[in-house]
C-alpha cells in the first residue's frame, strides 16, 4: 500500500476529494440513493456506457446454460441494477459508524469459529466469492468477540496509488486488518510464532478470480464449464495445517438485511487433498452463485485464459472435456 506521505501533492489532493465525496454519499438518506441515484447509475453503466456488455453477456450465456436466452438476459439486466447498489452503497458499507454498518448485515454459523478456537486452532482461512456486497465480510469483526478473533482481509495491490490507499483505509475501518498478497505467507508464519496474543487469525480471502498467467496450475468446473482457479491458498492452507471455512452471502429480503453464513470446508488439510479443497470450494462457491446468479461479478474477465493452452495444468476429475496433455 501507498503510504500518504508517498504521494504526490496532487495524489493527495484526489485522496482528500475521494474521502469526502464518500463520505457525503454515506450521509444521504437511503431512500433516496435507492430510488434515485440507483437507477440512475443503472441507466448509465447498462444503456449509456455499456460497461463490459459484450463481457457481462458472454459470460451468462456461456456459464448459465441451465437458463433460456430470455432468462439470461434477465440475468444480465438485474447484474447492472445490482452493480450501481455495490457502488454507492460502498460509501455507507465503509463511512457508516459501526451500529449503522452492524445492522446491515448479521453472521450465522459463527460457532463454528468457537469450535475451532476451543480445539486449539488459531489460524482459519475464510474463502469466499464476488457475491454481493463482498466487502461487508471485512466488517464481520462487527459481530464478532475481538478479544477472541482478529480479521485480516487479504487483497492484491492496485497499480492506482490512490485508489490503492483508499481502499486499504476503507477496508480497515470497522476493525479489519489489511494483508497485501504477496506478504501472506510470510504473515501466516509471523502470527504462527508471535500467536498475536492467542486470538484466532482470521484470514478472507476472495479466490473465485481468474489466475494470472504465471499461477495457471490447476482447472475446475465451473457450472460444467472448465475454469482455472488460483492455488495458492490451498497450498498454504495444507503446507501449515491451517483450517478453512467458506463464507456464504445472500440477501435475507424479509429483515431487509444481508447474511453471511460459515460453512466448514475442512479443518485439518492435508497435501493429499490440495486440489480436493479448490473442488469443495468451487461447489460451494457455484451453490452460493445459484442463490441470486445476478449477485455474482459477471463483468469479470473471468474466462480470459484457456487452461488447455497450459500444459502444466492439472484438471479436475469434475471437468466434463477433461483430457490432459
Amino acid at each position: 500500500m501507498a503510504q500518504s506521505n508517498q504521494l504526490t501533492r496532487w495524489q493527495r489532493l484526489s485522496l482528500r476529494l475521494m474521502r469526502s465525496t464518500l463520505r457525503g454519499l454515506a450521509r444521504l438518506p437511503r431512500s433516496f440513493v435507492d430510488k434515485v441515484l440507483v437507477p440512475a447509475l443503472d441507466w448509465l453503466l447498462y444503456h449509456l456506457f455499456k460497461y463490459r456488455r459484450q463481457v457481462v453477456e458472454e459470460n451468462i450465456r456461456l456459464t448459465l446454460t441451465y437458463l433460456s436466452p430470455a432468462e439470461q438476459k434477465a440475468v444480465g439486466k438485474r447484474f447492472y441494477r445490482h452493480l450501481a447498489e455495490l457502488m454507492l452503497h460502498e460509501a455507507r458499507y465503509a463511512y457508516g459508524s459501526d451500529e449503522q454498518v452492524r445492522q446491515l448485515f448479521r453472521l450465522e454459523q459463527t460457532e463454528l469459529l468457537d469450535q475451532l478456537y476451543e480445539a486449539g486452532h488459531r489460524q482459519v482461512f475464510v474463502l469466499l466469492g464476488h457475491i454481493g456486497p463482498w466487502e461487508l465480510m471485512g466488517s464481520s469483526a462487527l459481530h464478532l468477540d475481538r478479544s477472541r478473533y482478529q480479521l485480516h482481509v487479504i487483497y492484491k495491490q492496485l497499480h492506482d496509488p490512490v485508489a490503492d490507499q483508499l481502499t486499504h483505509e476503507m477496508r480497515e475501518l470497522h476493525h479489519a486488518r489489511c494483508i497485501e498478497m504477496m506478504q501472506l505467507a510470510r504473515t501466516l508464519i509471523r502470527h504462527r510464532g508471535e500467536q498475536e496474543g492467542e486470538r484466532l487469525q482470521m484470514y478472507c480471502l476472495l479466490a473465485d478470480q481468474s489466475p494470472d498467467y504465471e499461477q495457471m496450475r490447476y482447472a475446475s468446473s465451473l457450472f460444467g464449464r472448465t475454469t482455472p482457479f488460483v492455488t495458492g491458498w490451498s497450498h498454504l492452507a495444507t503446507k501449515l495445517q491451517i483450517p478453512l471455512l467458506f463464507y456464504e452471502i445472500r440477501h435475507d429480503d424479509q429483515a431487509k438485511q444481508w447474511v453471511g453464513t460459515f460453512r466448514l470446508l475442512c479443518e485439518h488439510p492435508t497435501s493429499e487433498i490440495q486440489y480436493q479443497l479448490v473442488d469443495d470450494y468451487v461447489t460451494l462457491l457455484e451453490e452460493n452463485i445459484r442463490l441470486a446468479p445476478h449477485r455474482w461479478l459477471w463483468s469479470h474477465k473471468r474466462w480470459r485464459f484457456d487452461p488447455h493452452d497450459f500444459p502444466q495444468v492439472v484438471y479436475s476429475p469434475r471437468c466434463r472435456d477433461l483430457h490432459q496433455k
